[in-house]
Parts: structure tokens; sequence; C-alpha cells
């Protein structure tokens, strides 16, 4: 029998963890809040992409933003990484930083990895790097590529392209196009029951994922 913890949805095993961080009064006192500012700790410029904190994460959970898990990592991981920036490893609160930073690290290698969209995506992130090499081998071996893996092919499931996918399925089944979606579903092995289709598009392969884009883009 599976224990408890296998059986939570990667979403619940994400709310746990980003709240297990915020319930931690050291870590939510120093992290729950992002710099606005372009100067660092010791006034020298700081210029971040992503700047992200705990109440954040949090609301993206909620929300529903995450597609993936990979997205939910990189937002947790950019928390310690700007304080670490901001403050360096010569103040204490950049070393605890650090020190959330490796704690987290120990969470993500526990959690339960049942994500396919997550783990497709790290399949073509895998191929990409392949495909990079073979087709842009050493000039000192003398090798001329001669095809690479389609570019359509290697396209991730993004979020924004999640999205798209989700109001496309939408507008489709308002459309009265309901059981050509749970036909569609069912075709690619996916149990959607007798009742109202309800697809959890974080579960769903990426096989049925192509599938169900290719059914609503013939109703768009």
């Amino acid at each position: 029998m599976k224990g408890a913890k296998e059986l939570k949805s990667i979403r619940e095993q994400m709310s746990e963890i980003t709240n297990e961080f915020f319930a931690d009064h050291l870590c939510s006192r120093s992290f729950n809040k992002t710099f606005e500012t372009d100067k660092n700790f010791n006034g020298e410029p700081y210029n971040v992409t992503r700047k992200m904190d705990l109440t954040k994460v949090k609301k993206k959970i909620k929300d529903g933003e995450y597609v993936g898990v990979s997205e939910w990592i990189d937002d947790m991981n950019a928390i310690w990484d700007n304080n670490i920036q901001y403050y360096s490893l010569d103040h204490y609160i950049g070393n605890i930083a650090l020190y959330y930073k490796k704690k987290f690290a120990k969470k993500v290698q526990k959690l339960t990895a049942t994500n396919l969209v997550n783990y497709h995506n790290q399949l073509i992130e895998l191929l990409n790097n392949v495909n990079d090499i073979v087709m842009n081998p050493p000039q000192s071996l003398g090798l001329t590529p001669k095809s690479g893996i389609p570019a359509e092919f290697m396209a991730p499931f993004t979020v924004k392209r999640i999205q798209e996918l989700m109001k496309n399925v939408q507008e489709a089944g308002k459309d009265g196009k309901v059981e050509q979606i749970r036909e569609c579903l069912v075709n690619s092995g996916i149990d959607v029951g007798d009742g109202p289709v309800e697809i959890d598009f974080g579960k769903i392969g990426r096989n049925s994922l192509i599938d169900l884009e290719n059914l609503v883009k013939k109703n768009i």
C-alpha cells in the first residue's frame, strides 16, 4: 500500500513545502517580501530578472499558476539566490538564505514525481541538449550534421502554452465539443468516467496534450 505522502498531488506537496518554510519564523521574516531596489546591501548595483518571495509563491500556488513543478522550484530558488546576491555571504542573512536553499533542495529531492508535464519537459530539455551536440559537433572531428530533431517536436509545454490550451478546450466545450474532447482523451488512454469532463492538465502526458491541441485547433 502506498504511503499517504505518495497519494498527495504535486500541487498539495508544493503547497505543503512552501507553507513549511512560511511557518518558519526566521525564514518567513527574512524572505516574505521582495526587494524593490537597484542597489544591494553594500550599495552596489543589484538587478534580478525574477523578483520573488514566499508570499508571491503561496499566491501563485493558490491561483493555480504553476503547471509543472519546475516553475515552482525556479521561483523558490530565486528567493534564496536573490537574497544571497543582495546581502552576499559576508552577511548573516546571506548565509541564512544559503542554509534554506540547501534545505529546500533536500525537500525537492523527496518530492513525488507524478507531474507528467514536468517530466516530459525535462525529457525535451535533455533532447534539446543532445540535439545541440549532434548539430554542432567539434570541428576537430570533421563531422557534418545532416539533420536534427524537428523543432516542433522539441517545443516544451510551457505555462503559457498550457494556459492557451486550457482556454481553447473550455471554448470548445462551450461550443458543444465535449464528446469530442472526451473521445480524444479516451483514445489517448485517459479515463474520464461518465460524468462531466474534468481535466488535470498537470497529469496528462505529452502525446495527449498534443492530441487535445490538434482537436481544439480544428474548432478555432
